[in-house]
Formats: C-alpha cells, sequence, structure tokens
C-alpha cells in the first residue's frame, strides 16, 4: 500500500452516546483526518476493535461554537483484546491555532456510563478552560484513567488521503498498541 492510498473498508461502528449529545456526521469537518488515520489504525491491527462518534460540545463559552453551531468533537473508542479500552478525542478545529489530541488511557473495564462521563467531563473542561484541556480534569481523573495530550500528530490537516498511512502508525506507538496487538 502506498501513503496516498485510502484506509480500506467503510467508516468505523458507530458509539452510541447515552448522556453525550450526538453530532450528524455532515459536520465532521476537518476530523475527517481523524477518520481516516483510525481506519488505517484500524487495518493495521486488525486484533484491536475501534468506535467512532461525533458530541457536540455544551453551549456556552464562545469556544464550543463555531459561527451559529455547536463545536463537535469525535470520539475515537479503541478496544484491544483483554485490555481495558484507550479513549481519543479530537476536536474540530475551526479558528483553533494549535489544539492536541487527548488519549484517556482506563486503568481497567469500566462501566460505559463511567467513561461516557470521564469522557464528557474532559469535554466540558476543554470548554469552560477556553479551548485548552484542563489540567484540573486531567487531575481529577487520574484514580481511573491517565490523560495523555498528543499534540502534532496530524499535521498537516488537509492531508489526510497522502499522510493518513504515516499518522496512524504515530498514534499507534503513542498510544503504545504497536505491543498490544495480539
Amino acid at each position: 500500500m502506498t501513503t496516498g492510498e485510502r484506509a480500506n473498508g467503510g467508516r468505523l461502528p458507530p458509539l452510541e452516546f447515552k448522556s453525550i449529545s450526538s453530532a450528524p456526521l455532515a459536520s465532521m469537518g476537518d476530523l475527517e483526518a481523524l477518520d481516516e488515520t483510525v481506519r488505517h489504525m484500524r487495518d493495521t491491527l486488525p486484533n484491536v476493535e475501534f468506535f467512532m462518534g461525533l458530541a457536540a460540545l455544551k453551549q456556552g463559552p464562545a469556544v464550543a461554537s463555531v459561527g451559529s453551531s455547536p463545536r463537535v468533537a469525535m470520539v475515537v473508542t479503541i478496544r484491544p483484546s483483554g485490555r481495558p479500552p484507550i479513549i481519543l478525542i479530537d476536536i474540530e478545529r475551526s479558528g483553533i491555532a494549535a489544539l492536541s489530541m487527548m488519549s484517556m488511557h482506563f486503568a481497567e473495564e469500566l462501566p460505559e456510563d463511567q467513561i461516557e462521563g470521564a469522557v464528557q467531563k474532559m469535554l466540558d473542561g476543554w470548554a469552560k478552560s477556553g479551548g485548552y484541556w484542563s489540567s484540573e480534569v486531567e487531575s481529577a481523573l487520574a484514580k481511573y484513567c491517565r490523560c495523555q495530550r498528543l499534540p502534532k500528530v496530524l499535521i498537516p490537516r488537509g492531508g489526510s488521503a497522502m499522510y493518513g498511512k504515516g499518522w496512524a502508525m504515530r498514534l499507534i506507538r503513542k498510544l503504545g498498541l504497536e505491543v498490544m496487538d495480539d
């Protein structure tokens, strides 16, 4: 496969939220880069399950909107076989100069509502912090997950068809997934 080839298969299985407001896939914006990258990760790691959903940020802080629409976040759940999940969060970046992705590495398997609650806290903390990941939220979640900021993983954003496979390999290494694939 050349660097410019697209990932195999269709979209990832949807992630069903119970308490987080979902957003339609049409509002993905520049999150298509992560969508393409995660599909390459799925192709590279066939024994790892990937689920993806878009969440609308709660309205209130100005940074939680793009124009008159809610800003969206892509939430990817990564489930390595027999290991606790990893959550990857990226925020649609219109009008934001620099923003890291966030990964949340859970120490153990937790009920879905507890994982979703942690994701909601992280998203709310981002909005309340004016478009920055909240160190306070990271500290509050430290008892059951390790939060890791992932700067400059998908640079430049516009080249997902050309760079997607390379970005996938970089994310696999940063998330420690290369040692998890059985």
